[in-house]
């Protein structure tokens, strides 16, 4: 299982994702990871450009290939710290 991938291969299929519920899957992956390590690794793993550039800030790796905020991003029983993640990247999340 590779929840990080299986994101965002998601993520860069649908670029005009607006809303997304990963509620009651493994999808959130780790709480703690290097931003920079987790973009290389989905980079490397998704055959996307080493030099493509993401901006998105996102406490849940899998989100880091973003080009744009959410307006909803669903997180009900990811994890017992889901929605206290720091940057989530959706105008409202639940």
């Amino acid at each position: 299982s590779r929840p990080t991938i299986t994101l965002a291969k998601l993520i860069t299929s649908l670029p005009k994702l607006t809303s997304l519920d990963i509620s009651g899957t493994n999808l959130a992956g780790s709480f703690s990871f290097d931003q920079d390590e987790e973009l290389n690794y989905i980079k490397k793993e998704l055959s996307i450009d080493e030099n493509e550039n993401f901006t998105m800030q996102a406490s849940i790796a899998g989100l880091l290939v973003l080009k744009h905020k959410l307006d909803f991003l669903g997180l009900f029983d990811v994890d017992e710290r889901g929605s206290a993640r720091r940057w989530l990247p959706a105008k409202k999340v639940s």
